[in-house]
């Protein structure tokens, strides 16, 4: 009976060392003389949604910078509010008029997509005249925390109420033709030969495009456009030939209809995949206006923190969609909690999809690569000079899918100094668990 007994308190240690054997494995590479990242303020967690609990945590609950991580948010937000189509215009008419309550929608005549406008198409199409509606968008074209230096490049387009061409404009050459392509022709501008293709401003929505007369290689180039609805009425009537009207003070109506564009995981792919800011800040609004019918960030990322958010592990300083503020502040654990909420609610194979795929898509192209071309992480980036983030989805060669949530701030030098560490511990985790 002794016997035995000494027999089941040794089985028993050797679980509970088995068990935690894992976990104790991953401190090596977060302290000590082994600790892959000395120089600055890291935290990572890793969780396993099997179980609900957490494998390993490092500063996971400190707040950091998160940079595009945010778009996570945006993404879970998204995929709250607005179902299977992405919504482009509301519309009433009235008449021989139509009353058009603009929804955000990202997509119009933005190059990646084909320059779909079919939503407006469809109101031409009516032969009617038409007043865009503006009382229910009541926010700025700048985020709070987004750099002043920044305004002139396309990675900070403005917010609008009616995006079109992506709010840029759009220089491509093409070296098998030797041509180059401008959009919107219809924006001002002046075209004179260069040394290099570039765009310079020379006025509000006024350019200078230098072209020179051979190209050596394929390159696209944007620049914001300042929306206003001047530029609106000039843009719609020299595309479309027809007038636009203005009102601030359209009567509501139950009778409106929506127009919309094309399928949500088209959007979703791109703005995850490419880290698009003007897309991710277009939807936080588009999810504002089907969720409290006006167009504001603040009020509806404080529906989303107040409807949807209520249980997520730790407070969130959540001030924009695409990450670009500097006051964006979130701890890993708060991220590992709403790609849990995806998880559960959307599953694994549709996540993955959207998600960019470690050495095969987006902005993890170049790094975390599986093996035989086949991804086993799935994670969305994030970047602000000094600060790094990787949060997402690992598939284990074991079979099993965790969420890890990785950030680095006020680090010195370029994000890369911190990625080889951050490869080290995923194909660990990959390899091990």
């Amino acid at each position: 009976m002794a016997k035995k007994k000494c027999t089941y308190y040794v089985y028993a240690l050797v679980l509970i060392l088995t068990s935690c054997s894992t976990s104790k494995r991953l401190p090596k590479f977060f302290g000590g003389e082994t600790d892959l990242f000395t120089s600055h303020f890291t935290g990572f967690a890793l969780f396993d949604p099997e179980t609900g609990a957490y494998i390993f945590e490092h500063n996971a609950d400190k707040f950091f910078t998160p940079a595009s991580n945010t778009k996570i948010l945006t993404l879970y937000a998204t995929l709250q509010y607005l179902g299977d189509s992405m919504p482009s215009l509301r519309y009433v008419e009235e008449g021989d008029s139509i009353l058009v309550w603009p929804l955000g929608d990202p997509v119009t005549l933005h190059p990646h997509f084909g320059s779909n406008d079919d939503a407006i198409q469809r109101l031409l199409s009516k032969k009617k005249s038409i007043t865009l509606c503006t009382d229910h968008f009541t926010d700025k074209p700048y985020g709070s925390g987004w750099a002043w230096d920044d305004h002139q490049y396309a990675y900070q387009a403005q917010r609008s109420i009616l995006p079109v061409f992506g709010n840029l404009i759009w220089l491509t050459t093409d070296t098998l033709l030797q041509v180059a392509s401008f959009v919107p022709a219809s924006v001002a501008h002046e075209t004179v030969q260069g040394v290099e293709p570039k765009i310079t401003r020379q006025g509000t929505n006024h350019f200078k495009i230098e072209i020179p007369d051979t190209f050596n290689k394929n390159i696209t180039l944007r620049y914001p456009l300042e929306i206003d609805t001047s530029f609106l009425r000039d843009f719609w009537e020299r595309q479309y030939g027809t007038p636009l009207t203005f009102s601030d003070s359209c009567e509501r109506s139950d009778a409106g209809k929506t127009l919309h564009s094309i399928q949500i995981d088209t959007v979703l792919r791109y703005f995850m995949h490419h880290s698009d800011n003007m897309i991710a800040e277009q939807l936080l609004l588009a999810n504002s206006a089907s969720a409290l019918d006006e167009m504001n960030t603040t009020k509806i990322i404080d529906h989303v923190k107040e409807n949807n958010l209520r249980e997520i592990s730790d407070e969130i300083h959540w001030v924009d969609g695409s990450g670009l503020s500097r006051y964006n502040m979130f701890t890993p654990r708060a991220i590992v909690h709403v790609l849990q909420q995806l998880l559960v609610e959307e599953g694994f194979s549709r996540v993955s999809s959207i998600f960019p795929s470690g050495g095969v898509s987006g902005t993890v192209e170049s790094w975390y690569s599986g093996r035989d071309d086949q991804p086993y992480v799935f994670a969305k980036t994030g970047t602000l000079r000094n600060n790094h983030a990787l949060s997402g989805y690992l598939k284990t060669d074991s079979g099993r899918v965790l969420i890890f949530s990785f950030f680095h701030n006020h680090f010195p030098g370029p994000s890369s100094s911190v990625k080889p560490g951050m490869e080290q511990v995923l194909e660990y985790i990959r390899d091990k668990f």
